[in-house]
């Protein structure tokens, strides 16, 4: 074969040789692939260098049918360089030998084409010299600049067109993809351009072209990718941004700056677990949007590791950051604002941010001065103190219901359950569910008897977390018989059931039996005869799951009968498979049979 002259050249759609050793070498046989028409390979053996070579690694499911070369570097000169006059190409199949017909070294810079008869298929190529341009010098150095393979698509097809052929499955199709895989900047820019329009299966070929990218570059494409919807395209981004660390922060900081950005919680999210420090402050100058919740749940995150923490005190106490976001900041600390390190700036920037009587500070603000003011601040006592005692009943309520931790203020939220609004009531009975003492348990059975269902609703839930306490069991028994609405009455139920107190098992077993108490206490009421260990309810447990398994069982069988078979597998009586084997027949609908399963398999059982 013989090499022509070329008058110009334009870079290759892809680099396709990758040098990977020689014979001898003066300087790096990759140089002869780095894309540097400054940068050489000689062979190192006095004379012609007959006989030296270098191997190059190729893609065999892309064919060779062309290799173009440089003999001399444009500029740089090399110490007794000569050209080669012939060498040979040997690919695992056969060998051609390349004739120059000019001194190459007389022309710096020029490159040379030597076309294949057809395209050769190969992973392995060898460039073999045999002898060179000799000149007076007693000890040239037989060199070349570049070597590239150009594949059947040079000069035919753009990088473009070369992405729209992912979506042929066959051979072209991964032709295309080990292209682009070699293709450089360029071609990651031409995928990230066409991506959108690519089928599924296209696009997994897309991203094994872009992994070969460095973080710079690919990181913004899998930044967008991260809100794909596609849950395989999504881990895929996840995984690679992850895998490129702080490589991939700039592109995570610009996600979150560009409004309209896709991804930009779960670049916010990206950012959190890399660079906690650097996340916080590119959050907190976020436009958020319609994604408050998801930020704020990203805040949190943040204070809430080690590595965030200076960073949570150092943006509280920058004194230019917008009452807002100060609240925001506070709110998603959680207990972070209790740790020695945080607290003082915390209390400084509470107290910077609610300066005025914005109601929408001053209730925002109530969580995080609730933990502050259990660990005796005063300036957010003083806050929570003037929200309770304010006219706006959502400030009142807030602010009653936030102080059921803080010591000092609990004479102010028992003085709450007589308040003339019931949604400060109803706060109170919150902040009072669990404890333990004689005072908060009278306040909360006095709420039993309140008016309102919803001020009821949230007495029976504090009661069922007090402590151990007849009166309360005696008092919770009499409203289990006197309630009448429903909602109320399934609270009174399980407060009864948690309790565990004398007469619990007997008044929810009459409960459960009474046809004419609504059908979501009834169905609580049976459940919980399972956790009370009733064994005296067996044989009515049995007939009401059997029933609720029959054929035409209507709403009412069938949720009791669900109810009762959740309670016999708690009660777990030895014959408790003969009992359900009209349950376990395949002839029961398939629900029935999964729930006798279950009651089967309970691993909760009674001792």
């Amino acid at each position: 074969l013989v090499a022509d002259a070329l008058p110009a050249s334009t870079p290759p759609l892809a680099r396709l040789l990758h040098a990977v050793g020689a014979s001898s070498a003066i300087g790096a046989p990759g140089a002869l692939t780095d894309g540097d028409p400054e940068t050489s390979w000689s062979e190192g053996r006095s004379g012609e260098g007959r006989g030296e070579f270098v191997v190059f690694r190729a893609p065999r499911e892309v064919p060779l049918r062309a290799i173009r070369f440089q003999v001399r570097p444009a500029t740089r000169d090399v110490p007794h360089g000569t050209a080669p006059r012939r060498f040979y190409l040997v690919d695992d199949q056969a060998a051609f030998e390349v004739l120059l017909r000019e001194d190459a070294w007389q022309t710096p810079g020029r490159r040379y084409q030597v076309t294949f008869p057809a395209p050769r298929p190969t992973s392995c190529l060898g460039l073999v010299l045999e002898d060179a341009y000799t000149s007076s010098d007693p000890s040239p150095a037989v060199t070349l600049t570049e070597v590239e393979g150009l594949s059947r698509w040079e000069g035919q097809v753009s990088l473009e067109d070369l992405v729209a052929r992912l979506g042929n499955l066959g051979p072209e199709g991964r032709e295309a993809a080990s292209l682009l895989m070699r293709g450089g900047s360029a071609a990651r820019k031409a995928i990230a351009a066409g991506y959108e329009h690519l089928e599924p299966a296209a696009r997994f070929l897309a991203l094994e072209a872009m992994d070969q990218g460095n973080c710079g570059e690919s990181a913004p494409f899998f930044t967008r990718l991260l809100a794909s919807k596609l849950q395989e395209e999504a881990v895929h981004a996840r995984t690679r941004i992850e895998r490129c660390g702080k490589e991939a922060v700039p592109a995570l900081i610009e996600a979150l700056r560009e409004a309209g950005h896709p991804a930009r919680l779960a670049a916010a999210n990206e950012l959190a677990l890399l660079r906690p420090g650097e996340a916080l402050p590119a959050i907190l100058q976020a436009d958020w949007g319609k994604q408050r919740r998801g930020f704020l749940g990203v805040l949190a995150k943040v204070a809430g590791a080690p590595r965030g923490r200076v960073a949570l005190v150092e943006q509280l106490r920058d004194e230019t950051l917008p009452a807002s976001r100060v609240l925001d900041l506070l709110r998603a600390a959680g207990e972070a604002i209790l740790e020695p390190e945080v607290s003082t700036a915390a209390s400084r920037a509470l107290a910077r941010a609610v300066q005025g009587t914005d109601f929408t500070e001053r209730y925002l603000a109530l969580k995080p001065a609730a933990r502050l003011a259990a660990i005796g601040d005063e300036g957010a006592l003083g806050l929570l103190r003037s929200a309770m005692e304010d006219r706006a009943i959502p400030l009142r309520a807030g602010a009653v219901e936030a102080s059921g931790r803080v010591t000092e203020l609990r004479p102010l939220v028992l003085a709450a359950t007589a308040d003339p609004e019931p949604r400060v009531r109803e706060a109170a009975a919150r902040a009072l569910a669990g404890y333990g003492g004689a005072g908060e348990r009278r306040a909360l059975m006095g709420l039993l008897e309140d008016e309102w269902t919803f001020v009821r609703v949230a007495a029976y839930d504090g009661l069922a977390a007090a402590g151990a306490d007849g009166e309360v069991d005696a008092k919770l028994l009499e409203r289990l018989r006197r309630e009448q609405v429903p909602a109320a009455l399934a609270r009174a139920v399980e407060a009864v059931g948690r309790r565990r107190g004398p007469g619990a098992a007997s008044a929810l077993e009459a409960l459960a039996r009474e046809t004419t108490k609504p059908l979501d206490a009834r169905a609580r009421a049976t459940r919980a005869l399972g956790s009370l260990c009733h064994r005296g309810a067996l044989e009515w447990l049995t007939d009401v799951a059997r029933a609720g398994a029959a054929p035409m069982a209507g709403e009412e069988a069938w949720t009791l009968g669900g109810a009762a078979l959740i309670a016999l597998g708690k009660l777990a009586p030895r014959d408790l498979r003969e009992r359900l084997a009209p349950m376990l027949d395949k002839e029961a609908p398939r629900q029935v049979r999964m729930a006798a399963e279950a009651a089967l398999a309970e691993a909760d059982r009674c001792k």
